[in-house]
C-alpha cells in the first residue's frame, strides 16, 4: 500500500490484497465485517444541514472546465488512467459549492498526479494550459480555526470562513453576530470574525464613537467583543425620554491619512444601544408637631 499527500492532494495505491485490516478481506465476502454487525450506531450530526442552491454558480461553465481534463495534455494519460472518475467528481463538486480553495484546480492536479504516480507519466505544461498556478500550495497548515469556522479560500487569500450551520442563524437577518448584552452600567456585543471575513470587513480598523475603544479578538473563538461602561464611556450617546434613559454607541471606520497617504474603508455602521428605566423618586411628606412646657 502506498499512500501519497502532499498537504493538498492524497492519494492511495496497491494491489487489492493489500487493503485487509480491521472490516475483513475484500476477496473473500465471508470474511467482511461490517460496523452494523458489530453495534448500532448514531448519526454523529445532533442537526443536519442541507446547503440552498447557490443561484450564482453557472454549471454549465463549471462542466466546461471539468471537461478539460478530457483535452490535451490530459490525453496523454487517458489509456493508463480513466478520466472519468474526475471529471465526474469536478461536475458534481463545482455545480454545487464555490470554486473557493482552489477547487477548480485541484481536480486537474489530483489526475495529473495519479498519472505521475502510477506510469510516471508527466503532463508538460498542464498549469498553464488550464489557468492554474504554477506551485501549488499546501492548505491552512498554518491557519488555526474556530469549532465553527473551517479553513477556506475567498478572494486569492485563506482564512476562517463560518459553517454553514452556524452561519444559518444569522444571515437571515444579515446579522453579524449576537444581539447587544445590557447591564445596568454597561454594555457588550460580540461579532462573529468569520462573518465580517464573508464581508469583507477588517477587524482590526474597527472602533466605537471613541477611536481608541477597539474591538478584543478572542483567539479560541474569534469572536470580536465591544463593550462600554460608566468608567469607559468609549463617545456613547446619552439620551433621555421621560423615566427612559437611551445609551447609543456606534461600531465604524473611519478614514485615515498617515504619512500623507490617505487610506479609504468602505462605510461600516453597526448601532447598538440600551435602555435602561429610570426608578421613580419617591418623596414622603410628614409633619412635626411640637409642643413648648413652661417649667415654674
Amino acid at each position: 500500500m502506498r499512500v501519497f499527500f502532499d498537504g493538498n492532494t492524497a492519494h492511495v495505491s496497491g494491489p487489492i490484497e493489500a487493503v485487509e485490516g480491521l472490516c475483513g478481506n475484500p476477496t473473500d465476502q465471508s470474511q467482511n465485517t461490517t460496523l452494523n454487525d458489530e453495534k448500532n450506531i448514531e448519526d454523529g450530526c445532533d442537526i443536519q444541514h442541507n446547503d440552498t442552491v447557490d443561484g450564482t454558480i453557472n454549471c454549465n461553465l463549471s462542466t466546461e472546465r471539468c471537461d478539460l481534463l478530457k483535452q490535451p495534455p490530459f490525453t496523454a494519460c487517458h489509456n493508463h488512467i480513466d478520466p472519468e472518475p474526475y471529471v465526474d467528481a469536478c461536475k458534481d463538486t463545482l455545480c454545487k459549492y464555490p470554486a473557493v480553495d482552489g477547487l477548480n484546480c485541484q481536480f486537474m492536479e489530483a489526475y495529473a498526479k495519479s498519472c505521475s504516480l502510477k506510469d510516471n507519466i508527466t503532463l508538460d505544461d498542464w498549469r498553464s494550459t488550464v489557468n492554474c498556478s504554477a506551485v501549488p500550495q499546501a492548505s491552512c497548515l498554518d491557519q488555526y480555526c474556530s469549532d465553527h469556522e473551517f479553513c477556506g479560500e475567498k478572494l486569492g487569500e485563506r482564512s476562517c470562513l463560518c459553517r454553514a450551520l452556524f452561519a444559518c442563524k444569522y444571515k437571515p437577518t444579515n446579522a453579524l453576530g449576537e444581539p447587544t448584552v445590557c447591564t445596568e452600567n454597561s454594555a457588550t456585543i460580540s461579532l462573529a470574525g468569520c462573518l465580517l471575513q464573508d464581508k469583507g470587513i477588517d477587524y482590526s480598523v474597527l472602533h466605537l464613537n471613541d477611536p481608541n475603544c477597539k474591538g478584543h479578538m478572542d483567539n479560541q473563538t474569534h469572536m470580536l467583543t465591544f463593550s462600554f461602561d460608566s468608567s469607559n464611556t468609549c463617545g456613547t450617546e446619552v439620551s433621555m425620554n421621560n423615566s427612559q434613559i437611551l445609551s447609543k454607541n456606534t461600531i465604524t471606520v473611519k478614514n485615515s491619512s498617515e504619512n500623507g497617504v490617505i487610506t479609504r474603508h468602505d462605510q461600516i455602521q453597526i448601532d447598538f444601544s440600551c435602555l435602561y428605566t429610570k426608578p421613580d423618586i419617591k418623596s414622603v411628606a410628614f409633619r412635626i408637631k411640637d409642643r413648648c412646657v413652661e417649667g415654674g
